[in-house]
């Protein structure tokens, strides 16, 4: 049997609120190369010769058997995210040694964990920061933000940002690193002071301190309950309590099913907008427009749906859900 849905509203658009939640990795930012290859460099830096393809079968092996043993960067196992990066960076060399005595070096370990908690390994996407500096903007210029609603621009009151992701620790030091103010509003810390209730990112849920990864339910659950913080943060000193139910719930990742169909199915309200950088859902010839609208299938319980996503290519284009 097969349905047709609609993932997103056709209703004509009036000023209202929003909590526009976004995946880090491959959403946000992205490796300045790619791993392997930043793993090489620094393997030869530190007397360790090794061809591409031979670190990338290493490393994707350490991955899955870190992975396998230890799931969620360790969490359950009570290994410490870097203890588990440890090993995957420990394991992928070690084949490449050359003696069964020798051992990785840990200033091989120590460098490729700095590498990639920090601007050094990674990069923002050309859009990220230019649409950051939109929403800066709507926050401090009530004139800009006035005629992006009359135009349509940008028709929401007040914006609230979330990170949402399959991560560990580090993901808020490297957009931190990368140039976005990031309030330490977490699983782990529920309170923060004034000074960080209008950083760019009010809160950051991590799939190492949820204790699951999308498209477990739970995760988008914990980040209607730290956006509920947020917003009771802002207005503890006003009378009136704040409305949630003012507030579209946003969900922008580019995984299909982890990200998108994980937050609509997750029962919380979220509306999931899928991020398709390189036209992956384009039929042969077709051309890909900043933002655009697609026909997806899903399978579930051997029952065929076929759905219209939004689907965004470039956030600087982008007027919302």
């Amino acid at each position: 049997m097969r349905t047709t849905q609609t993932l997103r509203s056709t209703q004509p658009r009036t000023p209202r609120n929003l909590l526009l939640c976004f995946d880090a990795f491959g959403t946000l930012f992205t490796p300045r190369s790619s791993v392997p290859l930043q793993y090489i460099q620094l393997g030869r830096h530190h007397g360790i010769n090794v061809s591409e393809a031979e670190l990338k079968k290493s490393f994707s092996s350490a991955f899955k058997s870190a992975s396998s043993a230890h799931p969620n960067y360790g969490k359950n196992s009570g290994l410490a995210p870097k203890e588990w990066w440890s090993n995957v960076i420990r394991n992928t060399f070690t084949p490449f040694l050359g003696h069964p005595r020798k051992t990785v070096p840990t200033d091989l370990i120590r460098d490729l964990l700095h590498r990639f908690c920090s601007r050094e390994g990674y990069e923002l996407y050309p859009d990220i920061l230019p649409f950051f500096q939109r929403l800066r903007e709507y926050k401090t210029n009530s004139r800009a933000l006035a005629e992006a609603q009359k135009d349509g621009t940008w028709p929401f009151t007040n914006t609230v940002v979330g990170v949402i992701t399959n991560s560990d620790d580090r993901v808020p030091g490297v957009l931190r690193s990368l140039g976005l103010t990031v309030s330490p509003l977490s699983i782990m810390r529920t309170e923060v002071g004034k000074e960080n209730l209008g950083d760019d990112v009010a809160f950051t849920v991590l799939s190492y301190d949820a204790g699951v990864e999308k498209p477990h339910p739970d995760i988008f659950r914990r980040a209607s309950e730290l956006f509920e913080s947020t917003l009771h943060m802002r207005t503890r000193d006003h009378v009136e309590k704040p409305d949630l139910s003012s507030y579209e719930k946003v969900y922008v990742g580019d995984d299909l099913e982890k990200d998108m169909f994980g937050a609509v199915d997750s029962g919380e309200g979220w509306k999931g907008v899928l991020m398709d950088r390189t036209g992956s859902l384009n039929e042969e010839g077709e051309t890909f427009g900043p933002v655009d609208e697609r026909l997806v299938k899903r399978v579930q319980d051997g029952r065929e749906t076929e759905m219209n996503v939004m689907v965004v290519r470039d956030l600087r284009g982008w007027k919302g859900p």
